[in-house]
C-alpha cells in the first residue's frame, strides 16, 4: 500500500519514531539520503516504503525541497 506522505508534516512525520541526526552533516543529499534510508531500514520500514521515500527525494527540484521531503518522513535533528 502506498503511503500518502503529502499529509505528513515536520511535526507529524510518516515515521515519528525514527530520528536522524543531520546537524553537522554535509549539505549534500548524497550523504544525507543513505543515512535516512539506513535508519528507516533499521527500524523495520518495508523496502517498498523506503523506495517510495527515495523516489520522492529524487523527484524534488532542489536541495531544500528534498530536505523537506526527508523531514516529512522522519524526525530530522
Amino acid at each position: 500500500m502506498k503511503i500518502n506522505s503529502n499529509l505528513a508534516t515536520f511535526e507529524n512525520p510518516v515515521f515519528p519514531e525514527i530520528e536522524v541526526e543531520l546537524i553537522g552533516e554535509s549539505s549534500d543529499m548524497k550523504s544525507i539520503l543513505p543515512k535516512i534510508r539506513n535508519a528507516m531500514k533499521a527500524s523495520g520500514v518495508s523496502e517498498p516504503d523506503v523506495d517510495q521515500f527515495t523516489q520522492e527525494v529524487f523527484s524534488s527540484n532542489c536541495y531544500y525541497s528534498a530536505l523537506n521531503v526527508c523531514c516529512r518522513w522522519v524526525i530530522c535533528l
